[in-house]
């Protein structure tokens, strides 16, 4: 009986050694084919992107074009809320639209340099 244990456990232990040994991990996907990128954009396309306003905040701390605080949507105002550390509830429950954007507001006003480029970025990944 001692034998027979001992035979199923070792032939585990070899067919264990011997799939690690044989087995041949998936690699990923890796493009060796440069992708031709056109030498002239399309003036339509040029045009197209030049009309958007951009979100980036200019250096002296003043909101893009574009964006108003006074028209931003909640689930905006709770992106932008949550990277400046306000907190969004007030005695367990969710702050409303019209508070956060105070809230916004306030600390835009108290330090603008360093809460444009946040709220700049975080409308821009939205």
């Amino acid at each position: 009986m001692e034998n027979f244990a001992l035979g199923i456990i070792l032939f585990i232990a070899y067919f264990s050694f011997l799939c690690c040994l044989l087995h041949q991990p998936h690699q990923p996907y890796i493009p060796t084919a440069v992708l031709d990128i056109p030498a002239a954009v399309p003036q339509q396309t040029v045009e197209q992107w030049s009309a958007k306003p951009t979100l980036l905040a200019t250096e002296i701390g003043t909101l893009p074009e574009g964006v108003d605080l006074d028209q931003l949507p909640l689930r905006k105002a709770r992106k932008v809320a949550k990277a400046l550390s306000i907190p969004q509830k007030l005695n367990g429950r969710d702050r409303p639209l019209s508070q956060l954007r105070v809230q916004i507001k306030k600390r835009l006003t108290e330090q603008p340099t360093e809460v444009a480029p946040i709220i700049a970025s975080v409308l821009q990944a939205c």
